[in-house]
């Protein structure tokens, strides 16, 4: 991730089974009432142990300066960063998890954002804390989902809270500090807030720029992760502005996707390499081998049919590159959560619960008894409240920077966290758009500069013309680059209705290589047992897809089974 998993206290009985979970490690440290391990990519796992060797700290993850000029954090960095205390962490960008201790105290603290998660188990001798849930999962006994604080994670389009779904676990996320001593434990977690400046267009392309040339400027070779989107293709625009020409380009998915021809296209216009990694659906034996990891890292944030296209980051990291890409530019350009400000804005401005969730559902997978589902629904509309209660007043920051605000504090850590996090094991990877001063830097641009991505198409007109020549892709779907928001919302609409989306085979192709594996758990007695499933919906499901052929169902499958390998965990 890198990682870090660890024991704070005098009853160490789990250190053992702590070593046969973790293959291997970089760093470890133990004393009569402290023990840690700590490892992954060399770029993103940073660490340091005093000469007693009763104090230390381990930094995983990226930091970045919070300079005009910013950074990537190196060793010495990060020792002054650390020793400059909480706050000070809390101010900078990147996105990590630090675990600093003492021979009295163990602290743990997470990025502003809340990117990057620890989870903390505290049981009547020892703390237990990890950056992976998936490690407590399977450290402590009898662990169980809590219905109604999975709801939103189940039912919504992310988890809204920084809490916790599992039973007797916490998690310190966006701006999270957690105490450790004999005495007590102490958590706390902060939603992120930005201060308010004036800004203008150049200065936010200035700072985008400069995040996005970070490892140019330190010598290292660069990757865009570039698609058929508009902020991919700002990213693109600005590279080609560098003197510095140690970067290219690469695109993973199918050779038919729009978003790949997309790519292969816009890389033409200027001649740069541009790798595509198509990968193949592997053995069954090996995704049995490989999937629990995936989807207990994700935590049911992907589907595991994903599992497939992430497989290029390790074809990448051999190639040496580090990696950028246009994730999260939607804030900076005004796109999440149109259809509440166009549809439900009435009911947002009332704080009408239960007007706004239909706006707010993402379908996964009906798999659960009646009394679960009552109480993930239950749990959704508290959770929202909370959420919502907690923000500041609309008519102070206007619905659209609202709407923004919210998205960075539930969306980022929730939805964008858990894939940062896995890929962190394997390549040095972030988004530019997902820096603290860079996200501040939008949410001061004035609203007319970001709607309708203002600010992007005049710096690709002015900067990398060809680049407008190209058709935009959103999802499965592409429009022509002229379009507005409202109207390429109409164009996609319209091309849905008529059946024009491209349907991928990939879904559907590894739900079929998985048939023995999904039958297997399905029939398990593990499954059988689990007393908030419905198995009459879920005998329907897997006979409906298998044995009648219902290839509609792919999707709630692929849920299922997402659900069904993290449950079993």
């Amino acid at each position: 991730m890198g990682w870090f998993i660890g024991i704070a206290g005098r009853d160490q009985s789990l250190k053992n089974s702590i070593l046969s979970l973790t293959s291997s490690n970089d760093f470890n440290v133990e004393t009569e009432s402290f023990f840690l391990l700590a490892g992954g990519h060399h770029q993103t796992t940073h660490y340091q142990l005093d000469e007693d060797q009763q104090a230390g700290w381990v930094a995983s993850g990226i930091g970045i300066s919070n300079d005009e000029k910013p950074k990537l954090y190196d060793l010495d960095d990060w020792d002054q960063a650390i020793g400059k205390g909480v706050n000070h962490l809390h101010q900078i960008n990147g996105h990590f998890s630090v675990c600093r201790w003492n021979d009295q105290t163990t602290e743990l603290i997470t990025d502003q954002l809340g990117i990057r998660n620890v989870f903390i188990h505290q049981a009547k001798d020892f703390v237990l804390f990890s950056t992976r849930l998936d490690w407590i999962k399977k450290l402590i006994p009898h662990t169980a989902i809590n219905c109604e604080k999975f709801g939103s994670r189940w039912l919504a389009i992310n988890q809204f809270s920084n809490g916790s779904f599992i039973e007797g676990v916490e998690r310190i996320s966006q701006g999270g500090h957690a105490t450790i001593n004999p005495e007590r434990v102490s958590i706390s977690n902060n939603r992120w807030s930005h201060s308010h400046r004036e800004v203008n267009p150049q200065s936010f392309i200035n700072a985008l720029s400069n995040f996005s040339t970070l490892p140019l400027k330190q010598g290292q070779p660069l990757s865009l992760g570039l698609s058929g989107g508009l902020d991919s293709r700002t990213l693109f625009a600005i590279l080609l502005q560098q003197s510095n020409s140690n970067w290219t380009t690469h695109t993973f998915g199918e050779a038919r996707h729009p978003d790949l021809k997309t790519a292969t296209l816009l890389n033409s216009f200027y001649n740069k390499e541009h790798y595509v990694f198509e990968e193949r659906i592997p053995e069954a034996k090996e995704i049995e081998d490989l999937l629990p990891d995936f989807i207990g890292q994700t935590m049911l944030t992907s589907t595991p049919s994903h599992f497939v296209g992430f497989q290029a980051y390790k074809k990448i990291q051999d190639l040496g590159f580090s990696v950028i890409d246009g994730g999260f530019g939607e804030i900076a350009r005004r796109r999440f959560m149109n259809n509440i400000l166009l549809r439900a804005k009435t009911a947002l401005l009332k704080k009408d619960i239960p007007a706004l969730i239909p706006f707010l559902r993402l379908d996964r997978s009906d798999i659960f008894t009646e009394e679960c589902n009552n109480s993930m629904i239950s749990g959704l509309k508290e959770e929202l409240q909370e959420e919502i209660d907690a923000m500041p007043d609309i008519t102070e920051i206007g619905i659209e920077n609202w709407l923004d605000l919210f998205t960075v504090r539930t969306r980022v850590p929730n939805a964008a966290g858990p894939e940062q996090a896995r890929s962190d094991n394997e390549l040095l990877n972030y988004m530019p758009f997902l820096q603290p001063d860079l996200i501040e830097f939008a949410l001061n641009l004035p609203v007319k500069d970001r709607k309708n991505a203002r600010v992007f198409r005049s710096f690709i007109k002015r900067n990398a013309s060809k680049l407008q020549s190209a058709p935009l892709i959103k999802g499965d779907y592409s429009y022509p680059y002229w379009m507005k928001d409202y109207t390429s919302a109409i164009w996609m609409r319209i091309k849905q209705k008529l059946g024009m989306k491209h349907e991928s085979p990939q879904t559907i192709d590894f739900l079929m290589t998985m048939e023995e594996y999904i039958r297997d758990l399905h029939n398990s007695q593990s499954a059988k047992e689990f007393s908030a499933y419905d198995h009459r919906k879920i005998d329907q499901l897997i006979t409906g897809f298998y044995d009648d052929n219902n290839k509609d169902l792919a999707h709630q499958l692929n849920w299922w089974l997402a659900f069904e390998v993290f449950r079993q965990i």
